[in-house]
């Protein structure tokens, strides 16, 4: 038999049920961090902004290695659009032939629809 007398604070440590409230106290992380949870360091936690770099242009030499080895007259027109023209490269993988004038020297860009099943173009214009 339990008696509550024989307790220090008269109550029985088994009627005494855990106070979810304390769980949930700011000093619940304390026995674990010491003073470090009081002053919450993580909530003053500040991410410096690093600067975003821009790509770099390649220098002649790694450029024309990379022309020269080139087999084809159609990578070189690709990579030469992407180069001289700022072309991404959906753009230039999305171009029919209908798409190129060569007497007006221009190239027009255009969404497609008409692609094989699981292709997509990216180009939105």
């Amino acid at each position: 038999m339990i008696v509550a007398e024989g307790y220090d604070h008269g109550v029985s440590p088994v009627l005494v049920r855990p106070d979810p409230a304390a769980a949930r106290g700011p000093d619940r992380h304390q026995p674990y961090m010491g003073k470090a949870s009081r002053q919450q360091p993580v909530r003053w936690v500040v991410q410096v902004k690093r600067p975003r770099r821009l790509p770099r242009p390649m220098n002649e030499p790694d450029l024309e290695a990379l022309l020269s080895g080139l087999k084809r007259l159609r990578d070189l027109a690709m990579l030469l659009l992407m180069l001289d023209g700022g072309f991404r490269p959906g753009e230039v993988l999305s171009l029919h032939l209908a798409d190129i004038s060569y007497g007006r020297r221009r190239v027009t860009v255009r969404k497609r629809d008409d692609h094989p099943p699981g292709a997509r173009g990216k180009s939105r214009t």
